[in-house]
């Protein structure tokens, strides 16, 4: 038995999936146990001429069989990890497309949803994963399903002459979506923080016993939280802009302030009139 459960997506299951995206705009794909890449290239525009740019489709890859890689970068699949479950952020994605191992089909399922922030996801599950929602996280994945999704349920998909590894089970193909909100923001950060307040001594704990007799607990911690959602919104935000000057810096000067930095000020005036007329403000 594989240890890793490849059965490779067949082709027109494969396009059904990609089918169940309603937004169509395909900004940046995760597929998270890529296999040899059947799901991912029968994108929309896989057998579409590339010759414009913004025609072919970003995808990001994850595959826990690292003798696959090298068939994954051939056909220009972008290879950013091995073990999907280690991946913390999924932020930068728009969409998710997974046929998961089916041992681990809910596990995976869940933390697809837990990484992205503003996404569609289409998953392929086994039908009992979401039949049969025994354990705690099968009967999450169901709750989410009846909340932001649907599913459909497709016998014999693994069967038929096209198939390059058959199984005789029936599938579970599983559509969510989610939206981010003010209220997703204020809500993980409080999350986190309260989760990275508890045990120990920590700042919250201190602040609502020194503080008890004068003001109410609830308001108190409520109060705590909010104020390191706000620094670290903040820290965040400062973080997004360092980035952003830091990369800006390898796109160069322009000609005008490479001259400003060479020529006295007394010659700029004529200088800087010369090259605007010409049009030469440009990149270098």
């Amino acid at each position: 038995m594989d240890q890793f459960q490849f059965f490779p997506t067949p082709e027109d299951l494969a396009q059904r999936m990609w089918s169940k995206f309603k937004n169509r705009k395909f900004e940046r794909v995760l597929e998270p146990t890529a296999g040899e890449g059947h799901l991912a290239l029968e994108n929309p525009v896989a057998k579409k001429s590339y010759s414009s740019w913004g025609t072919r489709i970003s995808i990001d890859c994850c595959e826990i069989d690292i003798t696959k890689h090298p068939v994954l970068t051939k056909h220009g699949l972008r290879v950013i990890g091995v073990d999907f479950m280690s991946l913390n952020s999924g932020s930068i994605y728009s969409h998710v497309i997974a046929n998961f191992p089916f041992a681990k089909g809910a596990e995976m399922a869940l933390h697809a949803w837990e990484i992205v922030w503003d996404a569609e996801l289409v998953m392929l599950l086994n039908a009992e994963t979401i039949r049969n929602p025994y354990s705690a996280k099968r009967q999450q994945l169901v709750r989410l399903i009846d909340e932001f999704g649907e599913v459909e349920f497709i016998q014999d998909a693994f069967k038929g002459a096209n198939v390059e590894v058959e199984a005789d089970v029936e599938v579970a193909l599983v559509y969510l979506r989610k939206q981010a909100s003010h209220d997703n923001i204020v809500g993980n950060l409080l999350s986190e923080l309260q989760e990275d307040h508890r045990g120990g001594d920590s700042f919250v704990r201190d602040f609502v016993e020194e503080n008890a007799l004068a003001v109410p607990k609830n308001e108190i911690e409520n109060r705590v939280l909010a104020f390191n959602a706000a620094v670290k919104a903040m820290k965040d935000a400062v973080l997004a802009s360092a980035k952003s000057g830091y990369y800006a810096s390898f796109l160069g000067k322009t000609m005008t302030e490479r001259i400003a930095e060479s020529v006295p000020d007394t010659q700029m005036s004529r200088i800087d009139w010369g090259v605007r007329k010409w049009g030469s403000d440009t990149m270098i």
